[in-house]
Formats: structure tokens, C-alpha cells, sequence
């Protein structure tokens, strides 16, 4: 199964752990996003992978913004 990808409730989710470098910039723990994919539609998760792989590169500009301090603009994103 491709990284950061679970199934529920028939489509495909992103499951992300905050890393410890992080966790006290954001509080959420663990996030949680849907790809809008239904697993029926992409039973192998590989247009899934592709929307996980830029929604795992928008969460590590996100967590870079607020490590350097652009906490409004990486909300903004």
C-alpha cells in the first residue's frame, strides 16, 4: 500500500503522524485528510498515492512556514 494511504469507508485516506520536530507547533497529533478516491474507482491506490504524495508536500511546507515563524501564512496555505 502506498505511504501515508488507509482505507475507510470505502475511499482512500491520508493518515499522517505530526513528527516530534513538530508536535508543539501542531497540536493535532495524527492528520487526517480524505483524497476524495473511491477505492472502487482505484483499487490499486494509484491516483491516490499521487493526491497523498502533494497533500504530504503541502503539510511539509505547512510545518516548515510555522517552524520559521510564517505561522499566518502557512495557515493561509
Amino acid at each position: 500500500m502506498p505511504e501515508f494511504l488507509t482505507r475507510r469507508q470505502g475511499f482512500w485516506h491520508f493518515v499522517r503522524r505530526v513528527p516530534e520536530t513538530f508536535a508543539a507547533l501542531d497540536r493535532r497529533g495524527i492528520v487526517k485528510r480524505t483524497t476524495h478516491i473511491r477505492i472502487a474507482d482505484d483499487p490499486r491506490g494509484l491516483r491516490a498515492a499521487r493526491a497523498a504524495a502533494l497533500m504530504n508536500g503541502e503539510l511539509e511546507a505547512y510545518w516548515q512556514g510555522l517552524a520559521g515563524g510564517q505561522s499566518a501564512e502557512a495557515k493561509a496555505r
